[in-house]
């Protein structure tokens, strides 16, 4: 039983968690050019994936779904995380990204985000280490869902019934 895989409280990343898993086989991490978009296009608009740069330590968008882009009301593809203007991202998901350069592992994470009506949501982000070398993770892919709060209740209360 995969522990990790039963912590990803979204279904759309459970998938997206199943293919990274997939795709890696034996390895730890499995590499960019493992992946072929077509094996899963339902989960595309939803993927960003970040390139990783040492010395010093920096975040590149190099791909940003569509679907994202719409939740952020743009496309950040070519900017860096620590650019002004996307501090709210950096600060929330920086340490995850973090993590995951540092364990070579994946990372899941949910949390409240409030909305402009006054009600609330949760957003759901699973970051997942690529690796040209299964020695330094030189790439994330990450997948993100925002979904209002009732959707999260009724999604919440179908698992478990």
């Amino acid at each position: 039983m995969d522990t990790f895989r039963n912590s990803v409280k979204h279904p759309k990343l459970v998938q997206l968690y199943d293919y990274w898993d997939s795709i890696r086989g034996e390895r730890s991490m499995p590499t960019r050019n493992d992946m072929d978009p077509l094996d899963i296009p339902s989960l595309l608009a939803n993927i960003l994936l970040l390139d990783v740069e040492y010395a010093p330590l920096r975040l590149r968008f190099r791909l940003y779904g569509t679907g994202i882009a719409t939740i952020r009301g743009r496309d950040l593809t070519g900017h860096y995380m620590e650019e002004h203007g996307i501090s709210r991202i950096a600060n929330l998901t920086y340490p995850a990204n973090e993590q995951i350069i540092e364990t070579m592992q994946p990372h899941f994470m949910a949390a409240p985000y409030p909305l402009e009506s006054g009600s609330g949501g949760y957003f759901y982000r699973l970051g997942l280490p690529l690796s040209d070398d299964n020695k330094n993770v030189t790439m994330i892919m990450a997948g993100f869902y925002q979904e209002p709060r009732m959707l999260t209740v009724l999604r919440e209360t179908a698992t478990v019934a």
